[in-house]
């Protein structure tokens, strides 16, 4: 079933279970995805993401997963994911996204990315959408305590593996300080990359993470094991096995959490 970020948030809270967020760029990825939330019966936050190198339109790609996802007993909050442009936020509300997320960049400055964060949260708020704001790097607390007041985001999506351009553990007293801030949920962007720090992270007060390159690289590990079987003609049988390594690696993220 479909439901709107901000209950997605709330039941999660109150349930104590952590928000699963899955980028998706194709039909095969989504359906391995949306598989493995019934599997599991795991609410999920389900971000749907422009492929430039991809043949499927994004919004043929969102029309397709609402109506798959409004027919399961699982419940899915649709969210886009979209460039810093004011026609790319329009475009996305207009499709009846639950939220939006913005695709940031090192290379965008930071008083810009406030002010449009600023924008398109207010555009969003209009169209009873939310709005989850995305900062490449934490630098101090009171910045990101300001770019929330600013924004008026309603969650936020940080790396907290990341320190001065460097990977290493989470520091759980870090997360703490973090999430008393900011004062709303907290999304990890990069613990797919180290899952043993996953529960640590929920422990110390992140609300949840994104599942990003993994899938692609579940998809792609899949498809290559079943091209070196060369008595496999059919491109479906290779797209299946991509779907079925995908599906088991969401599922094994969902299992760490818990």
């Amino acid at each position: 079933m479909l439901i709107s970020l901000s209950t997605l948030l709330s039941r999660a809270k109150r349930r104590k279970q952590p928000v699963i967020a899955p980028v998706v760029r194709d039909i095969e990825v989504a359906e391995a995805v949306l598989q493995a939330a019934e599997a599991e019966r795991q609410s999920i936050l389900f971000v749907l993401a422009d492929d430039p190198a991809g043949v499927i339109p994004l919004s043929f790609l969102f029309s397709y997963v609402r109506q798959r996802a409004a027919h399961l007993e699982t419940e899915i909050s649709l969210q886009l994911r979209v460039p810093m442009q004011e026609s790319a936020v329009k475009q996305a509300l207009a499709l009846g996204a639950d939220s939006l997320s913005l695709e940031i960049h090192a290379e965008d400055a930071k008083i810009t990315t406030v002010r449009f964060t600023a924008w398109a949260a207010a555009e969003a708020g209009r169209e009873r959408a939310g709005m989850i704001g995305n900062l490449p790097d934490v630098t101090t607390l009171t910045k990101t305590e300001a770019f929330v007041r600013q924004t008026g985001v309603a969650a936020l999506t940080v790396p907290v593996l990341m320190r001065h351009g460097q990977r290493s553990s989470v520091s759980p007293v870090f997360l703490r300080d973090l999430a008393a801030a900011v004062r709303i949920p907290v999304l990890a962007s990069d613990l797919e990359a180290a899952p043993r720090w996953i529960k640590p992270a929920l422990k110390a007060g992140v609300a949840g993470f994104y599942l990003d390159v993994s899938l692609d690289e579940a998809f792609t590990a899949g498809v290559r094991t079943a091209l070196r079987n060369r008595s496999l003609h059919r491109p479906g049988t290779y797209l299946t096995t991509g779907v079925l390594a995908v599906r088991e690696s969401v599922k094994q993220y969902i299992r760490l959490s818990k």
